[in-house]
C-alpha cells in the first residue's frame, strides 16, 4: 500500500513535468525552429537513455530495429505537428488537444484487432467532441474556432495515438528498454534529416535555449520516462490512466502562471470535458491477450516519450 501511494506521487510528478514542458517548448520556439528543437531534445534524451539502459543494448535483434523505426517515425510526426502547432496556439490548448490521443487509441486498436470499440469508448469520444466544441467556441464556433495551431495539434494526437497502439503491440513482443532507446534515437535522426527539407533551420544559441532543451531532454523525456516505468510496477493500469489525465491540467496551470494564458468560462467546461473523456476512455483500456514486458504493467495509456 505504501509503494502504491509513492507510485501515485511519482505519477503526479511525471504529469507535472510533462504539463510544464508545453510552456518550455513555446518559449524555445522563439529561438529555434520546430524540427531543430526536437532534434536536439531527442538526441540528448537518446544518449541519456542509452547510458541508462546500456545493459539491454548489447544484442538488438533485427526485428527490434524495425519496430523502433516505426515507433520513432510515429512519435516524430506527433512531436513535429505538436511543436509546429505551438507556434500558433497556447500551451494549455495544445495539451488538452494532444490528450485526444488517449481517446483515439481504442478506435485505432479496433482496426488492428477487428473488434468494434466499446460503448465506453464511444461515450468518451462523444464527451471529448463536446468538450472540444466548448473549448473552441469562444473563438467563433465549431469551424471558425478551429485555428491553424489547433488543427495541427489534432493531427499530432492522431500520430501519438498510432504510437501508443504500436508501442502496446511491440512491448508485448520485444524488449521494452531496447524499444525505449531506439524510438527516441530514430526520432532524432528523422528530425535531423527532415529539417533542411521541411523548414528553414533556425537555432539562436543562448543560455536560456540550452537550459530549456536540457530540461526537455533530461526532465521531460529521460527522467519522466524512467519514473513512469518504475511507478507502473506498483500502480494498476486503471489508476495510471486516471492520474495521467492530469497532464493537460498541469499545462493549463503552467500556461496561466508563466504566460498568463489560461481558460475562461465555457473553455474551462470544455477542458474538463476532455479530461473526463480521457479518464472514461482510459479507465478500462488494457492490452488484450498480451503479456506485459518484463517488470512492466501495461497502463491505460502505454508509455509515450514526451
Amino acid at each position: 500500500m505504501k509503494r502504491t501511494w509513492i507510485a501515485t506521487l511519482v505519477l503526479i510528478a511525471t504529469t507535472a513535468i510533462w504539463g510544464s514542458s508545453f510552456v518550455l517548448v513555446k518559449l524555445a520556439l522563439s529561438q529555434a525552429s520546430p524540427l531543430i528543437l526536437n532534434a536536439a531534445r531527442m538526441a540528448i534524451a537518446a544518449l541519456l537513455l542509452a547510458v541508462w539502459y546500456q545493459g539491454a543494448l548489447r544484442r538488438i535483434p533485427a526485428a527490434v530495429w524495425g519496430a523502433g523505426a516505426i515507433l520513432g517515425l510515429s512519435m516524430g510526426l506527433g512531436f513535429e505537428f505538436q511543436t509546429r502547432g505551438l507556434l500558433y496556439t497556447t500551451p494549455a490548448r495544445s495539451a488538452f488537444l494532444t490528450g485526444f490521443s488517449v481517446i483515439l487509441v481504442p478506435f485505432l486498436g479496433a482496426g488492428w484487432r477487428r473488434r468494434w470499440p466499446s460503448a465506453r469508448a464511444w461515450s468518451g469520444a462523444l464527451l471529448a467532441l463536446g468538450g472540444l466544441y466548448l473549448l473552441l467556441l469562444p473563438r467563433g464556433g465549431w469551424l471558425g474556432g478551429l485555428g491553424r495551431g489547433d488543427a495541427l495539434t489534432l493531427i499530432c494526437a492522431l500520430f501519438f495515438g498510432v504510437q501508443i497502439q504500436a508501442l502496446e503491440i511491440f512491448c508485448a513482443r520485444y524488449n521494452f528498454r531496447q524499444l525505449a532507446v531506439l524510438q527516441v534515437a530514430y526520432a532524432a535522426v528523422f528530425f535531423l534529416i527532415g529539417a533542411p527539407w521541411l523548414e528553414t533551420p533556425r537555432w539562436q544559441s543562448s543560455l536560456r535555449l540550452w537550459l530549456v532543451v536540457a530540461a526537455l531532454a533530461v526532465l521531460a523525456t529521460a527522467l519522466a520516462f524512467t519514473l513512469l516505468a518504475w511507478a507502473q510496477q506498483y500502480a494498476s493500469a486503471n489508476h495510471t490512466a486516471v492520474v495521467l489525465a492530469l497532464e493537460p491540467v498541469w499545462a493549463w496551470l503552467a500556461s496561466a502562471w508563466w504566460l498568463h494564458a489560461g481558460f475562461h468560462g465555457r473553455q474551462i467546461l470544455g477542458a474538463l470535458g476532455i479530461v473526463a473523456a480521457m479518464i472514461l476512455t482510459g479507465w478500462r483500456y488494457e492490452v488484450a491477450g498480451a503479456a506485459p514486458a518484463a517488470g512492466l504493467e501495461s497502463p491505460g495509456r502505454p508509455e509515450v516519450i514526451r
